[in-house]
């Protein structure tokens, strides 16, 4: 929807680069609308990583690079990960994540 918009970006977090790790959001008209990008750059998996993000709500995978049925090698969050009310990287809720090496994931907060 505001794909060429100032309102339809948000970095969440560019400064990891010791881990070589990126998270943003991309947000629809209605800013509640959002899904969360996480980007791994190393062959490192990072687990237990914590992301930032704007509503403690239960945080649906929709894609994860590293899926198996992509050719990875099938390391997933599952269905998702529940954000619980505690603050970080400056948003009010955060979740804990496993990056997969060299991988996306894409998750969206479920209603």
């Amino acid at each position: 929807e505001v794909d060429f918009e100032h309102a339809g970006f948000e970095w969440v977090d560019f400064h990891d680069a010791d881990q070589s790790v990126i998270i943003f959001l991309r947000r629809a008209r209605r800013r509640e609308e959002h899904v969360v990008v996480a980007c791994n750059f190393t062959p490192m998996p990072r687990a237990g990583y914590r992301v930032g993000v704007p509503a403690a709500s239960f945080y649906r995978e929709l894609l994860n690079t590293d899926d198996s049925q992509f050719g990875g090698s099938g390391l997933t969050n599952g269905p998702g990960a529940q954000a619980i009310n505690q603050p970080w990287h400056n948003q009010p809720c955060s979740l804990e994540l496993t990056l997969p090496p060299l991988g996306v994931t894409i998750l969206k907060p479920e209603k």
